[in-house]
């Protein structure tokens, strides 16, 4: 379905920069480029904040880069048994390599999602392709328009939810990933905290 998110969702840069300093003093071996959030984020695939999160929770997401490995090149008996799997379940549609990425970059991040929903995040408001950088967002939210829209969707209409679609990405996308860390540091950070004594 065509993206959404909660209207009122906005970003707070000054929470953002704030939560991003915090971080890179307390938990980051590689720090956050505060004046390039989040595209110091979406140039590594969201990893820098894979690794914030690991930090933090000892947990290990490799199950989340996995999903947005490139399949590998099957070997000759890993090829029968694809093609015999591929007749049982009929034929798949083929995508090219940018969309076949956008699709597993999307992937990744909802394992994420869940994987911080399962530890107690608030984060199942979130919509996780907005936190895929311009382009895969655009790519993905296409590809999921014309499926859901099929033939009454007009190239002028297109053209009409591409402009709005590239005049909300950037206000979601810092949205989407700052309420990512948010979580992470209210889930594994100030669970630990003992507010008895601080009293």
């Amino acid at each position: 379905t065509e993206a959404s998110m909660d209207p009122s969702a906005q970003y707070n840069d000054d929470e953002g920069k704030f939560t991003l300093k915090w971080l890179n003093k307390n938990v980051m071996e590689k720090p956050f480029d505060v004046s390039r959030f989040p595209y110091c984020v979406l140039e590594n695939d969201g990893e820098i904040v894979l690794h914030c999160i690991e930090q933090v929770s000892g947990h290990k997401l490799n199950d989340c880069r996995k999903a947005a490995e490139e399949p590998q090149e099957a070997t000759r008996t890993g090829t029968a048994q694809s093609r015999s799997s591929q007749q049982e379940e009929g034929p798949k549609e083929k995508l090219d390599p940018v969309t076949a990425k956008s699709h597993r970059l999307l992937k990744k991040y909802r394992l994420l999602v869940n994987f911080l929903t399962a530890m107690g995040g608030l984060v199942t408001h979130l919509n996780p392709i907005y936190m895929l950088d311009m382009d895969h967002f655009m790519i993905a939210q296409e590809h999921h328009t014309k499926l859901l829209e099929g033939s009454r969707l007009t190239p002028k209409m297109l053209d009409m939810k591409k402009e709005v679609w590239k005049a909300t990405w950037l206000d979601k996308c810092k949205f989407a990933w700052m309420e990512i860390l948010f979580q992470t540091i209210r889930v594994f950070v100030m669970s630990r905290i003992d507010y008895h004594q601080l009293i």
